[in-house]
């Protein structure tokens, strides 16, 4: 049986697609790793712009870690804290 019209299509846009290197393929995350981007749908994982946006919110938005409670230090460490 010869393929279809639109199997012939198909292979023509995925060899289109092979040959410009836009083929997308689903990766499968390490084991306890979480993949964000195999399934990019709108080609948002290639973005150069995004990526450098998103480093820069962490780096300037990243909480702080808050500061020990006054009851965890020794007394002679609130002592000296005091002066």
């Amino acid at each position: 049986m010869p393929p279809t019209p639109l199997l012939q299509r198909l292979a023509q846009q995925l060899a289109q697609r092979e040959a410009a290197g836009t083929r997308r393929r689903l990766t499968v995350a390490e084991p306890g790793r979480i993949d964000f981007s195999s399934n990019d749908y709108l080609g948002l994982a290639q973005s150069g712009a995004l990526q450098a946006a998103l480093q820069q919110a962490v780096t300037e938005k990243s909480p702080q870690p808050p500061a020990a409670p006054a009851h965890a230090y020794s007394r002679a460490t609130r002592r000296r804290l005091k002066r």
